[in-house]
């Protein structure tokens, strides 16, 4: 009897093993797929845009929003926001804030300054009123639930800021999920840092 049930247990291990790495050559070929269009990309928006599709698929964000910093490095502008196509005029004068670049103006200039990752969870009423202004008004004008905020930069230097949202849902996400997705965007800093540059010039 325990021969029996000691089979039927690595039974399950094994299709439970199985059925893991089925899981993880689709997402290696997803992730190689969108590197290729990544690569043929005409401009930043139609980067960005494959991106945004990727890490919705992937990990459920229903909101992407992208600051490139200033030449002067003095300020975060919005370059881009995906996730709500037609926002009200309150919601989009909160998202197209410049952000000075110090600590205390955002949360997204201290992920831009120290080039840490910063992840939170609005559920908490107590959680959205210790925000900064800027960060706060936009929580509560998108209605965000929850946000992760990725550094993105290329040899030591910040080149912006990618917000990752949830938007009237919940992710839960892990510091696995978190490290995987940070070490996602370091792999397609220099794409986005490529394609800002040739914009620049044109």
């Amino acid at each position: 009897m325990e021969s029996n049930t000691e089979t039927a247990s690595d039974t399950d291990q094994l299709r439970k093993a199985l059925a893991e790495l089925r899981d993880q050559l689709v997402v290696e070929r997803r992730t190689k797929l969108l590197m290729q269009k990544i690569g043929r990309a005409d401009s930043l928006d139609e980067l960005l845009e494959e991106i945004s599709g990727f890490l919705k698929e992937r990990w459920g964000f229903n909101g992407f929003g992208v600051q490139l910093l200033d030449d002067e490095h003095s300020e975060l502008r919005l370059h881009k926001f995906y996730g709500i196509e037609n926002p009200e005029d309150p919601i989009r004068k909160q998202m197209l804030a410049k952000v000075p670049l110090h600590r205390k103006s955002s949360i997204s200039a201290k992920v831009a300054l120290t080039q840490k990752p910063f992840y939170a969870n609005y559920e908490s009423t107590k959680e959205i009123e210790r925000l900064p202004k800027i960060d706060r008004e936009v929580v509560h004008a998108a209605g965000i639930t929850e946000n992760l905020m990725v550094p993105v930069t290329q040899s030591g230097e910040t080149i912006g800021v990618v917000h990752l949202m949830s938007i009237g849902g919940k992710l839960d996400l892990e510091e696995n999920d978190i490290n995987e997705i940070q070490g996602f965007i370091e792999s397609i800093s220099i794409n986005i840092q490529k394609e800002k540059r040739r914009e620049e010039l044109i």
